[in-house]
């Protein structure tokens, strides 16, 4: 509990203010924004994603979570089966609103709660109470609040300021990591210090490269030199040497004028490996292994099928999980909860490559574990004329080893010589 309290004192000093989550007139999502890093660069939601390993983080996280189906099943028995005549399904499953696709909603939601912390949908009903619309809200707009009487809502600032005022039932919510389960935290903002530096190198390759790729240096004469003549030389070395057009352009100095460089390249004090750094760092936040946003330093075949199968187990599952818990709370009546669901298909993201894939297939057929039509199903072939073969089989060759002893026991008795 002291971890806990000194964390919500840290990223939500008014909590403790109060004493009490209970307070209507208290953000749960505010942060402090006006403390300062050391950098001095401001880092926003906005500004983090001219990071690039930031926001290639975030695209992979959001397309990967999107390009997996999500539907809506109905359990039978201990097995499980795609439900299509639930209300539900076209809503999840292709159109959760007639602004956009299932694709971009999950990855919108997913990149507003993995950034902002939070991904907010409101919830669109009919006069029966069904889910006919998931309207995407942006987190920046939202505040979650708790009544006196412990019940969470929410405030939403229309476009003309106005506040609008939305049940939690009919809001879907999904959070980041978070330490009081009703908000999660902004990245950006909890990396803040990372973030900040990251973009200061950014703007420092920037400076270097828009000045020709020339550190910074003096200029030492042989003599003194009036004030006019001072500026003079400066304009004229500044012409000459900044802008990329003067990038390596030969210069001459004349009259004894030698050029010391005070600052070292960009090629060393180890700039590149900072940026390498902050490259595996920012990837460690989301759980990406780093061949996911291009970087193939120490990738190889072998590790990269393995990275695979981590990211889908530490990072996707999680967030799927998550997603589908929450739309599990807002998108089912009472009585359906339990026998209906919604999940995630995670079989493309899980399979293996083709030679291990039709292995599995073969030894769960010979096995009896599955029937040989489905394997042809679960890889999308054609199924017409598959009723033959929509059955369970077993190699005849398996038996009960008590039956092989006894087999082996009778044929030795057959052959044994008589007196």
């Amino acid at each position: 509990m002291g971890f806990i309290r000194h964390a919500l004192g840290y990223f939500y000093p008014e909590l403790l203010a109060t004493a009490s989550l209970e307070n209507p007139a208290t953000p749960l999502s505010s942060y402090d924004q006006e403390r300062q890093i050391i950098t001095g660069v401001n880092v926003t939601e906005e500004t983090a994603l001219g990071v690039g390993t930031y926001y290639a983080c975030l695209k992979v996280l959001g397309e990967t979570m999107a390009q997996m189906d999500l539907e809506v099943v109905e359990k039978v028995g201990k097995a499980t089966r795609a439900n299509t005549s639930h209300p539900n399904y076209w809503l999840l499953h292709a159109e959760p609103s007639p602004l956009y696709n299932r694709f971009e909603w999950v990855q919108a939601m997913v990149i507003w709660a993995a950034s902002w912390g939070n991904g907010y949908s409101r919830i669109k009903r009919d006069r029966f109470a069904n889910a006919i619309e998931l309207e995407l809200l942006p987190a920046y707009r939202v505040t979650p609040k708790i009544t006196e009487r412990g019940k969470l809502y929410y405030e939403y600032q229309n476009d003309n300021g106005s506040v609008e005022i939305i049940l939690s039932e009919n809001m879907i919510h999904l959070k980041n990591l978070g330490v009081n389960g009703v908000v999660g935290f902004s990245t950006a903002q909890i990396q803040r210090e990372t973030i900040g530096a990251a973009i200061a190198k950014i703007q420092q390759e920037g400076a270097f490269y828009a000045n020709g790729a020339k550190a910074s240096g003096v200029l030492m004469t042989p003599g003194s030199m009036g004030h006019k003549e001072r500026s003079n030389l400066i304009d004229s070395f500044q012409r000459a040497t900044e802008g990329p057009t003067n990038r390596f352009k030969t210069i001459i100095l004349e009259e004894g004028v030698k050029y010391q460089q005070l600052t070292i390249p960009q090629n060393d004090a180890q700039f590149l490996e900072s940026k390498k750094f902050d490259q595996t760092d920012i990837c460690g936040w989301f759980r990406v292994p780093p061949h996911k946003i291009g970087n193939l330093q120490d990738a190889n075949y072998a590790n990269i099928e393995s990275q695979d199968r981590s990211f889908a187990k530490d990072c996707i599952v999680p967030w799927a999980i998550r997603f589908q818990q929450e739309l599990d709370r807002k998108l089912f009546f009472q009585g359906e909860r339990g026998r209906f669901m919604t999940q995630f298909n995670l079989d493309d993201l899980i399979k293996g490559d083709i030679k291990t894939r039709y292995e599995v297939y073969g030894m769960a057929i010979d096995r009896g574990i599955l029937r040989p039509a489905e394997p042809r199903e679960q890889e999308g072939w054609e199924m017409e004329n598959t009723e033959d073969i929509n059955q369970f089989f077993m190699n005849s060759t398996m038996m009960p080893v008590k039956n092989i002893i006894a087999n082996a026991e009778r044929q030795q008795t057959q052959t044994a010589p008589t007196q």
